[in-house]
């Protein structure tokens, strides 16, 4: 393939799909307007207008700060996308005689006056689109919403409902000061001082602000109705002429001006262009042929020495390491690097680090609870939130023995998943389960190795199973 068909490959998969998913929205969306209400039909006047100033937007600054985004989504899907999101008492209806179906969906004007709409980018922790409206009804009657949502910042896992929760907690957002009078109203319940209180921030409270705002609790106007009934066209009733397609309804076309978003077919026609581009970087040959990915002649055999039946036997100290690399590599590697020495002020070293390299059951500890305070050095990192949410025995003996004999660290010692499996009862049995462990703690009651019988690690173990193996003489 020659260097001019590669680029124009190239210009044609990257350049054809940027036209039609970004350029020809932007002029098909530029000119929307907010929508005005009608009297007759929606009960209220003006624009559907979502108001959010002062200490929010300063809140919605902080929430961008912190990286609440990467967690927490603010999008109602669509109910043809999934019926997971709409919960009873959303904003709108559930259904009108008149007007059909009205239930509450995320719509581009939501966003109108926002500096950056914070849609988000996944759903690792719960959708907040609407949190505002379900914190007021769940704590409105035994406690103050605000209040709930300022102990969830300073420690996520203050109920324990929420103990496995791997929110990391902001205790920055506050500030400890001397009791003076009644004290603040705004003070959390949480262990300090005597004589001291724990009260939330400017930034802390903006942030709650913006949170509480959080209500899709505006009525949908009429002519943005998802699903008109048959017998009535609200759009025409409006004097509006819009198609009565379901797709109409579904892409919400703005009756004002006649624009609607992309529609599904600009999209089957970008996938189009892409196959043709990829036949061009193939050649014209087959797309996905496994003759173009080897040299002719050349034939698929299985390794020297292989057993068709299964992988080949692994000595049982590089059998757990291999399952520990991965671990490792996704748990592990963004904070503490691929070298295992952390950037000494954030986030420690593990190599030659006394901790990882001791006591196995201390090790198991911070790993499954996360460690909060000073480390074995005296010295305060960041905040390490626990690792131990979805992982299995496995999982956690053979990250501890990937650890502990890897970055140049040679305990020489396997930690079984019969260790692991007691590493996670001691831990469930912790006096301060589900909150995050600290030096003073480590010290006073994991000062030992897990229980167990030890493995030799030369012993041969099947890599997939950790069992022992047969191997041939």
């Amino acid at each position: 393939m020659s260097f001019r068909t590669f680029i124009l490959g190239l210009t044609v998969s990257f350049g054809v799909a940027w036209l039609f998913v970004v350029v020809v929205p932007f002029f098909k969306m530029r000119d929307r307007a907010p929508i005005q209400l009608d009297e007759t039909a929606d009960g209220t006047a003006g624009v559907f207008y979502p108001k959010r100033s002062g200490r929010i937007l300063n809140g919605a600054e902080v929430y961008a700060e912190n990286g609440c985004y990467l967690c927490h989504t603010q999008l109602i899907r669509p109910t043809y996308a999934g019926n997971d999101m709409y919960r009873a008492d959303w904003g709108g209806w559930n259904a009108d005689p008149e007007r059909g179906d009205t239930r509450r969906e995320t719509v581009v004007e939501d966003f109108f006056g926002e500096k950056f709409a914070q849609i988000g980018v996944s759903r690792l922790g719960p959708d907040l689109s609407n949190l505002g409206l379900r914190v007021v009804h769940e704590y409105a009657v035994k406690k103050d919403p605000a209040q709930w949502l300022y102990q969830h910042l300073y420690n996520p896992r203050f109920e324990p409902e929420r103990w496995k929760s791997n929110c990391p907690p902001m205790p920055f957002l506050f500030d400890v000061r001397d009791v003076r009078g009644a004290g603040s109203p705004d003070a959390l319940r949480v262990r300090r001082p005597r004589g001291t209180e724990v009260v939330p921030n400017s930034d802390a409270r903006a942030l709650v602000s913006y949170l509480l705002s959080m209500k899709k609790d505006q009525s949908l106007p009429a002519s943005m109705n998802f699903n008109p009934p048959e017998e009535k066209n609200v759009a025409e009733a409006h004097g509006r002429l819009v198609r009565e397609a379901a797709a109409c309804a579904r892409e919400k076309r703005i009756p004002d001006n006649g624009l609607a978003p992309i529609s599904l077919w600009s999209f089957v026609a970008c996938g189009v262009v892409l196959l043709i581009a990829g036949a061009i970087l193939g050649e014209g040959g087959p797309l996905f042929s496994y003759q173009t990915t080897i040299r002719p002649g050349y034939v698929r055999t299985p390794a020297p020495g292989a057993e068709t039946s299964g992988p080949a036997p692994k000595e049982a100290i590089e059998a757990y390491a291999a399952k520990g690399a991965k671990i490792y590599s996704t748990k592990c590697q963004g904070c503490h690097g691929p070298d295992a020495k952390g950037n000494g002020s954030t986030f420690p070293s593990l190599v030659g680090s006394p901790w990882p390299l001791g006591e196995t059951e201390r090790f198991a500890m911070i790993i499954l609870n996360g460690l909060q305070g000073p480390a074995h050095d005296g010295k305060t990192y960041g905040v390490m939130p626990p690792q131990g949410i979805g992982m299995t025995a496995e999982d956690l003996a053979g990250v501890m023995t990937y650890v502990r004999n890897n970055f140049g660290n040679s305990v020489g010692d396997v930690v079984t998943v019969e260790m692991a499996k007691s590493a996670m009862e001691i831990s469930s049995k912790r006096a301060n389960a589900g909150q995050m462990i600290t030096a003073a703690e480590l010290e006073a009651d994991h000062t030992k190795d897990l229980p167990g019988e030890k493995l030799d690690p030369k012993t041969m173990l099947d890599p997939i199973s950790l069992e022992p193996a047969t191997v041939a003489p």
